[in-house]
């Protein structure tokens, strides 16, 4: 029976591994940069963008039911 280890030694051996690896990677890049700039993005009342998008996305809501 092959252990873990080897598994993960000839997967990432692979093409296969080797791109689903740098897939990973990307994707995480991604998420902290996302992560950082929604960190960091305040708008002039103080509020933080998710709470701003939360106020956005319940008034448009309420928009809809009022029609």
């Amino acid at each position: 029976m092959e252990t873990i280890r080897q598994y993960l030694k000839r997967f990432v051996k692979s093409e296969r591994g080797a791109i689903s690896i740098e897939y990973i990677a990307v994707g995480m890049l991604v998420l902290v940069i996302v992560g950082g700039i929604i960190t960091y993005i305040k708008d002039t009342s103080g509020n933080d963008i998710g709470k701003e998008a939360n106020n956005k996305i319940k008034s448009f809501i309420q928009g809809i039911g009022n029609e």
